[in-house]
């Protein structure tokens, strides 16, 4: 008997899978509007100027602005890695011109940690940037340099191999 409540059970979990399978083929029976050709043994493609399926719309919305491209604290070269610290500060990694810029959780601009050089809290070629939840900013400058450490406030602490 419980044999054949099990099989009537799946018997009926099939039927709805099926049923639920035609019910999604039913919903997209538009058909294609373009056409085949071929020009010599060329197979050309050619899609009608409407869509199948209706229009899409896209709705961008700003939800931060950081700065003006006049002022340099604001101007990136090759902006690589970005990061979050606990209180919501954001940290660009900008590798085209050897820094990393700290901005507020609005965009305001609060400090710059690093520049260009080969000394202690210099880049050669920075493209690697993380912290942890202590604020300390990793960054992975060169493969011949290796791993920088700095503190919450921005300070060289060490090289770390």
């Amino acid at each position: 008997m419980v044999r054949k409540i099990i099989t009537f059970g799946l018997f009926v979990v099939l039927i709805l899978f099926f049923m639920s399978f035609s019910n999604c083929s039913r919903e997209r029976s538009e058909k294609w509007k373009g056409k085949i050709e071929y020009e010599g043994k060329i197979k050309v493609m050619k899609n009608p100027s409407e869509p199948v399926y209706g229009e899409l719309i896209l709705e961008l919305k700003e939800i931060l602005s950081i700065g003006n491209p006049d002022e340099e604290n604001y101007s990136f070269s090759d902006a690589w890695n970005f990061d979050l610290d606990g209180a919501g500060n954001f940290y660009v990694l900008d590798s085209g011109n050897f820094r990393i810029q700290v901005y507020d959780e609005n965009g305001k601009y609060l400090k710059t940690i690093g520049k260009k050089g080969q000394g202690p809290g210099e880049f050669e070629r920075p493209f690697g940037m993380k912290l942890d939840k202590k604020g300390n900013v990793y960054v992975y400058d060169s493969p011949k340099r290796g791993l920088l450490v700095f503190d919450r406030e921005g300070k060289y602490q060490k090289k770390s191999q």
